[in-house]
């Protein structure tokens, strides 16, 4: 009975709590960035930031870092992608 009621109350708000609260920004680490909002379908609004390349670009790395937290916290792992020509 418990999992019947979690599955029609809507998993994703027991799992998911992105925080709003973005502990710095690519400029802290010193890249270049430019933050970008993403309609979706469903009326939703995904938060990003686009990180240029320094020199000959070579491609584009979409990270996208799941659950918990928010991008913030995750861009530690991919700071060194620009600095390599990556998107």
């Amino acid at each position: 009975l418990f999992s019947l009621v979690i599955l029609q109350c809507g998993c994703s708000r027991l799992f998911f709590y992105p925080s709003r609260d973005y502990p710095g920004t690519p400029a802290d680490l010193g890249l270049r960035y430019e933050a970008v909002t993403v309609p979706t379908p469903d009326g939703e609004r995904l938060a990003a930031w686009v990180l240029p390349p320094s020199g000959e670009p070579k491609g584009v790395v979409l990270f996208l870092h799941g659950n918990g937290m928010n991008m913030a916290n995750h861009l530690p792992p991919v700071g060194w992608l620009p600095s390599e020509g990556y998107t």
